[in-house]
C-alpha cells in the first residue's frame, strides 16, 4: 500500500547555491546561522563534524550512503560528507557512465539509479541513501540544442527564451522519468521505504 504526505518545501536559495539547501535538509539548521554569504560546506564543515540526518539515523543502524553525479570536489563533498556522518561516497568518478550527458554536459539523473540500488545491496540491513543529481543545472542555452525534444515550447517574447524553456522542460521531463524508474526499482524491491 502507498501513502505520502505532501506540501510545500521552503528552501534558502534560488538559482544558485542549491547545496546550502542540501545542508539546511541534512541538518535541519537554518543559513540564518551563518554569515551573510557564507555556504558551510566551504567552511566549517570541511574541518569539523556537524549532527546531521545521516548520524541520526546511523545511530538508529542505517548504513548511510552519499551518491552524486559529479565531481567529489564540487563544494568539497568529498570531505564534507564525512563529516556529516556518512559511512560512503559515491561520486561520477566511480561511475560507468560517463558519457550519458545532457546537451550542456551535466551527467543525466538516470546515471545514479545503479549506484542507488549498489547501495542497497550493499548491506543486509537498513540504509539511508542521499542522492544529489546535477541534470537541471543551466545556463539554459538561448539557442536549439535538443535534436529531438519530447516537449516543445512556443509563445515566449523571444525566440532565445523558447530554446531556454524548451531545454528546461525536457531536462525536468527527463528527471521525472528516473524519479519514476526509482521509485519502480524501490517498490519491486518489496521493502519499506521512504522517498523523499
Amino acid at each position: 500500500s502507498v501513502s505520502y504526505t505532501s506540501g510545500l518545501y521552503t528552501v534558502p536559495t534560488i538559482g544558485a547555491g542549491t547545496v546550502n539547501t542540501e545542508f539546511e535538509t541534512l541538518t535541519g539548521m537554518s543559513l540564518r546561522y551563518f554569515g551573510t554569504g557564507e555556504y558551510p560546506y566551504k567552511g566549517i564543515l570541511k574541518e569539523e563534524a556537524c549532527e546531521s540526518a545521516a548520524y541520526v539515523l546511523g545511530d538508529l543502524g542505517l548504513t548511510a550512503h552519499a551518491v552524486h553525479n559529479n565531481y567529489a570536489t564540487f563544494y568539497s563533498r568529498k570531505s564534507v560528507y564525512t563529516n556529516l556522518g556518512f559511512h560512503d561516497f559515491t561520486s561520477n568518478e566511480y561511475m560507468d557512465n560517463q558519457n550519458d550527458v545532457n546537451e550542456i554536459g551535466w551527467m543525466r539523473d538516470r546515471t545514479l539509479l545503479p549506484y542507488i540500488s549498489k547501495c542497497l545491496d550493499a548491506t543486509d540491513g537498513r540504509d539511508f541513501i542521499f542522492a544529489v543529481s546535477v541534470q537541471g543545472h543551466g545556463a539554459y542555452p538561448t539557442e536549439d540544442v535538443i535534436e529531438s525534444p519530447a516537449i516543445e515550447v512556443t509563445g515566449a517574447e523571444s525566440e532565445e527564451m523558447n530554446c531556454q524553456w524548451e531545454y528546461y522542460v525536457n531536462q525536468i521531463h527527463e528527471m521525472d522519468r528516473f524519479v519514476q524508474d526509482l521509485i519502480d526499482e524501490i517498490e519491486a524491491r518489496g521493502e519499506q521505504t521512504v522517498i523523499m
